[in-house]
């Protein structure tokens, strides 16, 4: 799909895919995640500088390493967590994602250094889905996906702890995503 000045300029499809098909993201499903904790913020459920530990009083544990602690919903957006350890804490046999972050002893300051860490975005989706009170594409459904006229099949993959899975897992048409994006390049219009 190619887009001009806000149109469809040319589409296609190969078998077995139409525009009814939905692809899954991966990274870009991050955008997503983004978008709702924006809209979270803007509704005053949260703050930028929130610290993420507030939002897990279940795995504030007396021994929490300082730098962990005081990682906020900031650090998670710009990917500076305080580990430099790759692309995630957890491995796909931990039964709670959210603990890896905890557990997992830093190596720096949160917010310091860059680091392309797909835990962050875990973290924000589970952040927005305990605020919300339903996964995060189904708090975003009223508030974007509708009035842009996404189809009702726009979703994501679940965690094994039970999240959507934010950093990778949104599935959508390609029109659902070429629409999401202007959005997002339109201010939020």
């Amino acid at each position: 799909m190619l887009l001009r000045h806000g149109a469809v300029a040319a589409e296609a499809y190969w078998k077995p895919y139409d525009a009814e098909s939905l692809n899954r993201l991966y990274s870009c499903s991050k955008s997503f995640v983004s978008v709702a904790i924006g809209c979270l913020a803007d509704e005053g459920k949260l703050a930028l500088d929130d610290r993420v530990v507030k939002f897990f009083p279940d795995k504030a544990r007396a021994d929490l390493h300082p730098y962990v602690a005081q990682t906020t919903i900031r650090d998670l957006l710009m990917m500076a967590t305080p580990h430099l350890f790759g692309k995630v804490t957890y491995s796909r046999h931990d039964p709670d994602w959210a603990d890896t972050f905890f557990k997992t002893p830093p190596t720096h300051l949160p917010g310091k250094i860059f680091s392309y860490d797909t835990t962050a975005t875990v973290m924000l989706a589970i952040v927005a889905e305990r605020l919300a009170g339903k996964p995060f594409l189904e708090y975003l459904r009223p508030r974007l996906f509708e009035p842009m006229g996404c189809s009702a099949d726009l979703t994501c993959i679940q965690t094994p702890c039970g999240y959507s899975w934010g950093g990778s897992g949104v599935l959508a048409t390609t029109r659902d995503f070429a629409k999401f994006a202007l959005v997002c390049l339109h201010g939020g219009r």
